[in-house]
């Protein structure tokens, strides 16, 4: 016979009014602990912040929501943050909006490093999404094996917004640098300028140079970047015009008597532009770049001339060959790639303005990078590039992401791309150099896959535990598909695997951290969000609460959001309406209907809470077993003792007091004694004499 439905248990029982009961949720609104501040998450944009960096962009422009003891929330939706986000159904990756930022009183955290080197300290409550039974799920961390896979992006697929020529001058107006306009564009702009008076513009835009050397500027057709973004502002003239009239740029040193440097172009040909950023980046020092191959030598020198850059080659006897270049490119390329002044090899790192950079040009970065310092390792069957820098191999490895290349990060500061990773490198990266790109060819010929990110343990029925190759080729795949309905696994599990997004990296190392404070970000929707390569995610108490009565499973508890209907709900974390669900619990042989009804906890939804409290016969009163009763609880508590309902206190989260706060069992049981005593002081206190 088959299992009764829960909506014809429902229906049964209705007509059954001693077997109903409503009831209500009396609690602080929620929030997930969540994520250390140094965690960085990548951004839609390109953008790669740490918590602590988002928190205080919220801080500045969002608006502050709410302000406890325990944490401060701001509002960032009209902000426009937009992040990666698994969708769980599909595992597939979508663009999602933050809606808040969190900052919270920290404690105990448990670090999860992966196989291939990612790394993340979170509180043990917080969730993982996971591989877990060829599914994916959610794992709280204090959960989380050794040897557990954690879902991670294959790919980061970034929308940066940039215009290329404005940015580079905005980048360029903070230093000295000049540029010389040509002839016809620049004698408009005089005009324009003896039309409103020169003199009147000079004390308008408050030029921090003298007048004299302004006119003389005005009349050599030079004019400071920052001056000539100010006056192009003033007359409506576009940066991308003014870029496109630049006939070449020097920099000058400070002061009357400075010295302009030998001048350039501005780039035309971005791609090659920022492969030359990448040659540097990799074999340069200062104005120099060491030549350890002619083929780059000869690149390199043809770049610069196209720049309108005079070289000068030095080779020297038993030294490598030399490029100098100037003064005026090195300043561009600390501008614009954060090239350092010195002591390059321990401080270089990826700047800012390459995060935002389109992906045809960074690539070509990379390529140049890669060329100098790249090696394709037959015995690794990796292409592999080692850096001094800790933040250059930090950054470079979430940087990789975006082009669908996941980092292996090793002992030595080495990063290594192997498997799909490695075809992904040579199809949207690739080599200048002719040798290295043979190499790679001859590697991907030979390609099984990497065990770090390419294969995905499968439990199969009787079969036991087999590896299958995360293969995304379609007769592969037909394959597979073969496979597993010859073994009675669902088709659905496979394709959600198999698509091209995820990767299920191995958990290597647990360890137990503290920090002072935590973050959270509440994504709408989805509610995860991509930090340090790994996909994290947190939950609420009222789907826990539908998962007891299965009518959610226990996996999508808390992703669901069941009883935050309205969309401002999901994406604030926060009942605003009162909902209800009803759902059937058997106690001790007798079934019973229970209405549930999720009260909002925020103080501003009051008359909510009113009218809810009116239709039911109890509450349940959480409290968590640390912070104790809490100022909403207090108000929803307040309430639901006018309409005369009779409260249930319920103390959650009481893991907290042995992993936190280190409490033995004895002052446990105080506490609790201490949290029943002020919940009944303050019914005592409020509570109608009937």
């Amino acid at each position: 016979m088959a299992e009764e439905k829960m909506i014809d248990k429902v229906v049964r029982l209705m007509k059954q009014p001693e077997k109903i009961r409503n009831i209500a949720i009396c609690a602080h609104i929620d929030h997930g602990k969540c994520i250390s501040g140094n965690s960085r998450l990548i951004l839609n944009d390109g953008k790669i912040v740490t918590a602590v960096d988002m928190f205080k962009l919220a801080q500045n422009e969002g608006t502050k929501f709410e302000e406890r003891d325990d944490y401060i929330t701001y509002d960032v939706r009209d902000l426009n943050l937009k992040i990666p986000s698994i969708n769980k159904e599909t595992g597939k990756i979508e663009v999602k909006k933050i809606d808040f930022a969190w900052k919270l009183i920290g404690g105990e955290m448990i670090k999860i490093k992966l196989r291939n080197g990612f790394n993340i300290s979170t509180t043990p409550e917080h969730k993982y999404i996971v591989l877990e039974n060829a599914d994916i799920v959610e794992k709280r961390a204090e959960d989380i094996k050794l040897g557990d896979r954690i879902v991670c992006p294959r790919r980061t697929n970034v929308e940066t917004e940039i215009n290329v020529k404005e940015e580079i001058l905005l980048m360029l107006s903070k230093k000295r640098i000049y540029a010389r306009l040509n002839e016809e564009f620049a004698n408009n702009l005089k005009s324009i300028l003896l039309e409103k008076g020169i003199k009147n513009a000079h004390k308008i835009l408050n030029i921090d140079l003298r007048y004299h050397s302004f006119t003389c500027g005005i009349r050599k057709k030079r004019y400071l970047i920052k001056h000539l973004i100010e006056i192009a502002k003033m007359f409506d003239i576009g940066i991308k015009e003014l870029y496109d009239n630049v006939s070449a740029i020097s920099f000058r040193t400070g002061g009357w008597r400075g010295k302009s440097a030998n001048s350039m172009s501005l780039p035309r040909n971005f791609e090659e532009f920022y492969y030359l950023a990448g040659l540097l980046i990799g074999d340069g020092t200062n104005k120099k770049f060491v030549v350890g191959k002619k083929e780059l030598g000869h690149k390199f020198t043809n770049i610069c001339k196209e720049l309108g850059i005079n070289v000068t080659f030095r080779n020297y006897p038993g030294k490598t060959p030399e490029i100098v270049t100037n003064q005026t490119l090195f300043e561009v390329m600390n501008s614009l790639f954060d090239y350092p002044v010195k002591n390059k090899s321990h401080t270089v790192k990826i700047s800012e303005f390459l995060l935002n950079s389109p992906k045809k040009y960074s690539s070509k970065l990379l390529r140049g990078y890669f060329d100098t310092g790249g090696s394709v390792e037959k015995s690794r069957r990796a292409i592999t590039i080692s850096s001094a820098s800790n933040d250059m191999i930090n950054d470079l490895s979430l940087f990789l992401l975006r082009f669908g290349c996941i980092p292996i990060i090793e002992k030595d500061n080495t990063i290594s791309i192997s498997g799909y990773s490695l075809i992904n490198y040579i199809d949207e990266i690739g080599f200048g150099l002719e040798e290295k790109s043979i190499k790679a060819h001859a590697l991907a010929e030979r390609m099984q896959g990497s065990h770090v990110s390419d294969f995905i343990n499968m439990p199969i029925m009787q079969n036991g535990l087999i590896t299958l190759q995360k293969s995304f080729n379609t007769h592969n795949q037909k394959k597979l598909i073969r496979f597993c309905r010859a073994n009675d696994m669902p088709i659905e599990k496979l394709n959600k695997l198999l698509n091209g997004d995820l990767a299920f990296i191995e958990v290597k190392s647990l360890e137990t951290t503290k920090e002072d404070f935590v973050y959270d970000f509440t994504i709408h929707d989805n509610h995860n969000f991509v930090a340090e390569g790994m996909f994290i995610h947190n939950t609420t108490f009222s789907d826990s609460l539908l998962a007891g009565a299965g009518m959610i499973s226990e996996e999508t508890a808390g992703k669901q959001l069941a009883l935050d209907f309205r969309a401002d709900e999901q994406a604030r974390g926060i009942t605003i309406d009162s909902a209800s669900v009803s759902m059937v619990h058997n106690i001790e042989g007798e079934e019973y209907l229970i209405n549930l009804i999720d009260t909002p906890g925020h103080v501003d939804f009051g008359g909510d809470v009113t009218r809810a409290m009116r239709a039911v016969d109890g509450a349940i009163t959480l409290c968590d077993a640390v912070e104790g009763i809490m100022p909403q609880t207090e108000t929803v508590l307040r309430q639901a003792l006018r309409e005369l309902v009779k409260p249930i206190l319920f103390i959650n989260k009481v893991d907290r007091l042995i992993r936190e706060v280190k409490m033995t069992p004895e002052a446990m049981q105080e506490r609790f004694i201490k949290i029943i005593t002020n919940v009944n002081k303050f019914i005592e206190s409020i509570a109608p004499e009937e």
